[in-house]
């Protein structure tokens, strides 16, 4: 269930995974009910190549439980596959979200749709946070 009071997890609705933040200096209600505005720190849609709306919702809600259980870092990454989380101030056409990315060990750039995509502005880096992109186990390696 999405709660808009909640700043410490990430939490999914529908087709959509969120985080937010508090907004200072603002409130919404009043008396007992007054509690602090929020408003998306983050934010990603899942949209599936059929638009099945329940493949969608299903996919989103393992990102968001995904996310909650792996801890960011905002050191620059030197190999591998990421999730690039790009300063909400910094992002525009190409970064509304989070960002699948891959991380050159030889030449330290950073490819969006490697190795056919394009390059990340270095610009875009300044506070960014990472995430290992780890692949999960084989579900019938050990007899499952």
């Amino acid at each position: 269930m999405f709660d808009e009071t909640n700043t410490k997890d990430w939490q999914q609705s529908g087709n959509g995974v969120f985080l937010l933040r508090e907004i200072p200096g603002q409130w919404i209600g009043t008396g007992p009910e007054r509690r602090p505005a929020t408003e998306n720190e983050f934010s990603l849609s899942v949209h599936h190549t059929d638009r099945d709306r329940l493949i969608e919702t299903v996919i989103a809600g393992k990102i968001a439980d995904a996310l909650n259980a792996a801890q960011w870092q905002s050191e620059q990454p030197t190999d591998g596959r990421w999730w690039l989380a790009v300063r909400p101030d910094l992002r525009g056409r190409d970064f509304q979200d989070l960002s699948e990315v891959y991380v050159n060990e030889e030449t330290g750039e950073i490819w969006i749709d490697w190795p056919t995509g394009k390059r990340v502005s270095p610009e875009l880096l300044d506070g960014a946070r990472w995430l290992k992109r780890e692949t999960p186990s084989d579900p019938f390696a050990q007899g499952g």
